[in-house]
């Protein structure tokens, strides 16, 4: 019984040995407000100054919306579009390489395919990039994403599969 008892008498004192009592701040000084004084450019309502006029041209893309764009005719519609539009590079079918291409794109206001990049590619066989990049910059028109009911830029991920037939 007492073997039991020392570890948890050792254990509890250190656990309150621990807990130190918060450290004593100082109090700040006060602040005059009545010299403070505004930045030049900033106003404190919502009106015309707050926003730049041309606030819709340089949003960024978003990467969710409320509504996210949609390819037309759905996903399997895409998936479809991207079988009958890519062509197996014959140097990676003559090397035997295949793999998954990860391209970002940004679906714009319009619904046009805008900003294609490869995020992760096939090392063993940059064609398979190249083509990826290819057939997603040739898509149809998307149905622009929306937020707050107006058409916004999206920005998109999807992964195109180059695998060859066993």
């Amino acid at each position: 019984m007492r073997l039991l008892f020392l570890p948890f008498v050792l254990l509890a004192s250190s656990l309150f040995a621990q807990v130190q009592p918060p450290p004593i701040r100082e109090e700040a000084p006060p602040v005059d407000i009545e010299r403070i004084e505004p930045m030049e450019g900033v106003t404190d309502d919502h009106g015309p100054e707050a926003i730049p006029a041309d606030a819709d041209a340089v949003q960024e893309p978003l990467t969710f919306a409320e509504q996210m764009p949609e390819f037309p005719g759905g996903q399997q519609a895409m998936m479809t579009y991207l079988s009958k539009n890519i062509r197996y590079p014959e140097e990676c079918k003559e090397a035997g390489v295949d793999g998954r291409v990860f391209i970002a794109f940004v679906v714009d206001r319009e619904g046009l395919v805008t900003e294609v990049k490869v995020l992760r590619g096939v090392p063993a066989c940059p064609a398979l990039d190249r083509e990826a990049t290819r057939a997603v910059k040739a898509m149809p028109k998307w149905t622009p994403g929306r937020q707050n009911e107006q058409p916004v830029s999206v920005r998109m991920t999807i992964p195109v599969m180059f695998k060859l037939a066993e």
